[in-house]
């Protein structure tokens, strides 16, 4: 598109007068025309890009995604779509089903076949994994996660 055209549209969403870049013009018509396909920002993005306006030197600080442990020994349970897991915690991996891996990652994706938080999947993180009703209940076939202790010397080096 040329100069006039671009100007031309820019005119037909805006009441302010174009920017004297073309690159700019065009980056602004990508973004209207985005905004007309998918809808517009969230309030809350747009209110953190106008206080970045404001001070860019302000740094947006992420909230701090609760943390959790897992000692050696103990085993998380799982419910999934009325099914059982077991998984067990060594001292550096995961046993599941006779078998080591070093993430709970690997393993959420071996019971769902889908890419998965572990932690999120195992609800170790204190986010719900299902969709709650008004009763406050799950509605999916998940639960959360059982941890317990469990004899090390005589369930997992067996197994290893």
């Amino acid at each position: 598109m040329d100069r006039d055209c671009l100007i031309h549209l820019y005119q037909k969403h805006f009441t302010s007068i174009p920017p004297r870049s073309i690159t700019t013009i065009k980056r602004i018509l990508a973004y209207k025309l985005q905004e007309i396909q998918q809808g517009k920002l969230k309030s809350k993005y747009q209110t953190l890009l106008d206080e970045f306006s404001i001070n860019p030197n302000a740094i947006i600080e992420r909230k701090e995604v609760p943390t959790y442990q897992i000692q050696q020994g103990q085993k998380i349970t799982k419910k999934y779509h009325g099914r059982v897991y077991e998984v067990i915690k060594t001292e550096e991996v995961f046993v599941y089903n006779n078998q080591t891996y070093k993430s709970l990652s690997i393993i959420a994706n071996k019971i769902t076949g889908q890419k998965w938080s572990g932690p999120r999947f195992f609800n170790l993180r204190g986010r719900s994994v299902g969709k709650k009703n008004a009763n406050n209940k799950n509605t999916s076939n998940t639960s959360s996660a059982v941890i317990g202790q469990v004899n090390i010397q005589q369930s997992i080096y067996q197994v290893l």
